[in-house]
């Protein structure tokens, strides 16, 4: 039987329809390796980033979601106050490498509809002036790396909440009222304990 062009070509395209449809299932038969991957990425260079650097701050601090006008509008460009910084010794920077290398590495797969609130900020000072920064939001458990998303492990939040109680800190708080409460006129455009203000950007 001879086959026509027409049909020899229906039968091609199908042929290559099904390749084409066997390796896309073949590349999703783990949806999770790469969060598994990045997760695991970010855990050990989070562990290398704290080892390396000088100085390694804990920080609790406002965000710029917390200002608000008598309206209950929300401020423009507000200074960022800190409530606690603590810079770590080598004990406790032990401590939280430990922590680190005994979480699980399962990825975090949920994805968060809150925005993004960061009250606490891990600062990486190496030498020469490099700065790093870790942000994370407990409320929708995500973290940022100088300003990037990354995909941590599942148990780093509650891993790390237990860490910072150790150092009286405190994952949730009334931050609305907390910075109310700081914002004292001109006193309040330095942080509460008169350091520098963070350039923490939304």
């Amino acid at each position: 039987m001879v086959m026509s062009p027409q049909r020899m070509a229906s039968i091609c395209m199908v042929f290559s329809a099904v390749l084409v449809f066997s390796g896309c299932r073949h590349e999703s038969a783990n949806p999770l390796s790469g969060f598994q991957a990045q997760a695991q990425q970010f855990k050990s260079e989070w562990v290398d980033a704290i080892s390396i650097a000088d100085e390694v701050h804990l920080i609790e601090h406002s965000w710029l979601y917390d200002f608000r006008d008598q309206e209950g509008e929300f401020l423009d460009d507000p200074k960022t106050i800190e409530y606690k910084r603590v810079n770590l010794s080598s004990s406790q920077r032990a401590l939280l490498i430990k922590a680190i290398e005994e979480m699980s590495e399962a990825p975090k797969t949920e994805t968060s509809l809150c925005a993004f609130e960061p009250h606490h900020s891990i600062e990486l000072l190496y030498r020469g002036g490099t700065k790093g920064l870790i942000q994370v939001c407990f409320k929708c458990r995500d973290i940022e790396w100088d300003g990037n998303r990354v995909i941590p492990p599942a148990d780093c939040f509650d891993v790390l909440q237990r860490y910072i109680e150790t150092l009286g800190y405190q994952a949730d708080r009334d931050w609305v009222e907390l910075a109310r409460a700081h914002r004292l006129d001109a006193s309040t455009s330095q942080p509460a304990n008169g350091s520098e203000s963070l350039s923490i950007e939304p």
